[in-house]
């Protein structure tokens, strides 16, 4: 069980051991076989316990490499596996070393408590080797739930190989039960591993406890029969599993195996629902009805959520992708601005039956100008030819048409694998290369402004003509909207009181107007509600002036230093 659980237990006075069944672990590929690696750990009383609390759970990705497997002397009989996967799990081995004393805890009246994950089978080989050659006796394969007769037996029960985090009651389960109620503390960061189908031989003993949303069986109980006096608890993957293991311990388990716990004195058989008073029941259920509409609730809500990262994946994967799918993302991005003659150059060729040339990636045909577009996805800063190797196809491209109206624009992703906000995003692009692309009449982009542009345009419902003009700028592009005019920059904030302090710097303000903040990541607008210069109400800020205006925004949200800009209304209903 999980250590911090075992420290709470020890703590109430329980005689707690841990143990393992053996650790999984990579090793390298080789089409050859080698010995099991013995990295069982169990404790010396194990046999003697009456509760057993097995975390079938594991993360391989901190699966140790065994790196140096030393063999046993030529002739030696040892137990081995192949190491053609890669990888090596020597629990359901361990598993079944242990099954006839854990089958014998259970018969005579113990408690097994299973965190269930989906079956894992490994073949085993007991030989030898000899001068080099690996002469196997004998060939047994074994399954991670091997370590209980009744569990490990694959020809009467099915442990599917399925995982989710959709969990639901039963609707025939008391809803006020002890273990229902505990069950559902932790429902919702519960995930399952695998789906449960026993024999029809346990249909009697099996009482599901939850179910996926596919109505198949991922929790249970197993009860006692004739010739076995323990039971079995099987679940799913808790995330806090010490909590619900010590509750288990001290609050369902001595009223579910009252013979395992003599010493207790407390009498919680008042709480069975036999004995509960009805209007504590009744608010019981309303504790689980209530717990199954929030869930309900989050599911909607996490499906919503779902719908909105597929729906705008594009915004993303300007910021992570490179080749075709950064091609395919930009294009998605100029069609939410309102371009709407995107040619694919590649595509373009391919329809003509000529095979792919090097040429510029996207053509943008909505104006006079054409625009040829080179999009690069990087790992660091862009070098020349990255940033101005577009220069070239505009040349190509005005002789093969005939004309000199063709603008060149390169989009970067710069530093791709580092989240935008911690790249260097103030100068992507070394002076030289700025300097030349001015000359050479190219427009310079990254990635990420044009995620800052699109998410603004979207939110605060820009037109294509208020954005359009930017791509045809020369040197780096400013993402700044045709309608916003500059007014000064953020100088303090009163967070108690929710005041910006605006420096006035270029342009007046009034009372009214609506304004924007340029914010790390997107422009975010407000209208101007109230205008306070030296303690005193005014309706017209003029430039010099340090005025304070009440925000909807937090300290966190809009830093000190940002620019203001007055949102122009004319140029809004162009």
């Amino acid at each position: 069980m999980a250590e911090d659980a075992a420290k709470v237990l020890e703590a109430k006075g329980y005689n707690v051991s841990v143990g393992s069944l053996g650790e999984p672990y990579n090793v390298k590929q080789k089409n050859d076989f080698f010995p099991l690696c013995h990295t069982l750990s169990l404790p010396h009383d194990y046999k003697e316990q009456e509760i057993i609390v097995i975390d079938m759970c594991y993360d391989l990705s901190y699966a140790s490499i065994k790196e140096d497997i030393k063999e046993p002397q030529d002739g030696i009989d040892e137990w081995w596996v192949d190491h053609r996967q890669g990888y090596v799990n020597p629990r359901p081995f361990r598993s079944y070393s242990v099954e006839r004393d854990f089958d014998r805890i259970l018969n005579t009246g113990g408690v097994f408590v299973i965190f269930a994950d989906t079956l894992e089978i490994q073949n085993y080989y007991l030989g030898y080797k000899s001068y080099s050659v690996f002469q196997p006796k004998l060939e047994r394969n074994f399954n991670n739930w091997n370590f209980l007769t009744m569990l490990g037996d694959q020809a009467h029960h099915k442990i599917g190989n399925d995982h989710g985090a959709m969990l639901k009651f039963p609707q025939e389960l008391p809803k006020n039960s002890p273990i229902i109620l505990l069950l559902s503390e932790h429902l919702e960061e519960a995930t399952y591993n695998c789906t449960l189908s026993l024999g029809s031989w346990l249909k009697q003993e099996w009482l599901a406890l939850l179910k996926n949303k596919f109505g198949n069986d991922v929790a249970g109980l197993i009860c006692p029969s004739d010739g076995r006096k323990g039971w079995i608890l099987i679940l799913p993957n808790l995330k806090k599993k010490a909590a619900f293991t010590t509750k288990l311990i001290e609050h369902i388990l001595p009223d579910l195996v009252p013979s395992l716990f003599p010493e207790q004195e407390s009498a919680s058989w008042i709480h069975r629902v036999e004995y509960t008073l009805p209007q504590v029941n009744r608010l019981h259920q309303k504790i689980v009805e209530i717990r199954e509409e929030a869930n309900l609730k989050v599911a909607v809500l996490e499906h919503e959520i779902e719908n909105e990262q597929n729906t705008n994946a594009y915004l993303f994967n300007l910021l992570t992708e490179t080749g075709d799918a950064l091609v395919q993302a930009i294009i998605k991005t100029l069609q939410i601005l309102g371009f709407q003659q995107i040619k694919d150059a590649d595509q373009e060729l391919a329809a003509q039956g000529i095979e792919k040339q090097n040429r510029e990636d996207l053509q943008i045909h909505d104006y006079e100008t054409t625009l040829l577009l080179e999009v690069k996805g990087i790992k660091g800063f862009p070098c020349d030819d990255d940033a101005l190797a577009v220069q070239k196809y505009v040349v190509l491209r005005m002789r093969e048409w005939e004309s000199v109206k063709i603008q060149g624009l390169t989009i970067i992703n710069h530093q791709r694998h580092i989240p935008p906000l911690e790249r260097d995003n103030a100068l992507p692009f070394r002076q030289e290369i700025l300097d030349v692309a001015k000359e050479q009449q190219i427009g310079l982009l990254t990635t990420w402004d044009l995620h800052r542009l699109a998410r603004s345009f979207v939110q605060n419902k820009w037109n294509h003509k208020q954005i359009k003009d930017l791509f045809y700028q020369v040197g780096r592009i400013n993402i700044l909207p045709s309608h916003y005019e500059f007014i000064g920059t953020i100088e303090r904030f009163i967070e108690s009181k929710g005041i910006l302090g605006i420096k006035i710097e270029a342009s007046s303000l009034r009372l009214g107007d609506r304004i924007a903040f340029k914010l790390p990541v997107i422009f975010e607008e407000q209208k101007c509600e109230s205008l306070e210069f030296e303690k005193n109400l005014i309706e017209v800020a003029e430039v010099g002036m340090l005025v304070g205006t009440k925000t909807h925004l937090t300290k966190k949200d809009i830093p000190i230093g940002i620019h203001v800009y007055k949102v122009i209304y004319n140029k809004m209903e162009e």
